[in-house]
């Protein structure tokens, strides 16, 4: 069986930029830098070390604001971006998904985290078709949360 491997994810420790440079320089996978980056200035040093071709934001890690520094400081580097979760709901990668298309230009999204999940306390808003996202038209994020039995 042939693997297609789109990327390396955070091969070395978080600040471990040094090394993580040198796996770049020895492979033709793409690094990408995730838990190294969680503020606008970790992005720079990222950058500045050569130690990652995409940075992987998580709005978890690092709030929407500075996600949106990031985004910007990777974009200017020329640096690809990866908008990601940790394990959250529907709720969080809507966010992550509406960051995505209001900025454009995301070549990665990971945005499967709700999958894990036993239950899915939402109802409305995007959905999952396979590797397809479909996006909402209600307004704001078009959720509302799912009356469980007490």
């Amino acid at each position: 069986m042939k693997c297609n491997i789109l990327l390396f994810e955070q091969p070395v420790p978080k600040d471990d930029l040094m090394r993580m440079a040198q796996i770049r320089k020895a492979t033709r996978i793409p690094i990408a830098a995730d838990e190294s980056v969680s503020t606008a200035q970790e992005a720079l040093a990222v950058i500045r070390a050569g130690a990652a071709d995409i940075i992987n934001i998580k709005i978890m890690k690092s709030g929407v604001i500075e996600a949106l520094k990031i985004a910007a400081i990777a974009r200017a580097a020329g640096i690809k971006l990866m908008l990601g979760g940790m394990v959250e709901t529907r709720l969080a990668m809507s966010c992550s998904l509406a960051i995505a298309i209001g900025i454009g230009g995301v070549d990665i999204l990971d945005l499967d985290t709700p999958l894990l999940l036993s239950e899915d306390p939402l109802e409305g808003g995007y959905r999952y078709a396979g590797p397809t996202m479909s996006v909402w038209s209600e307004p704001g994020l078009g959720m509302r949360p799912i009356s469980f039995p007490t």
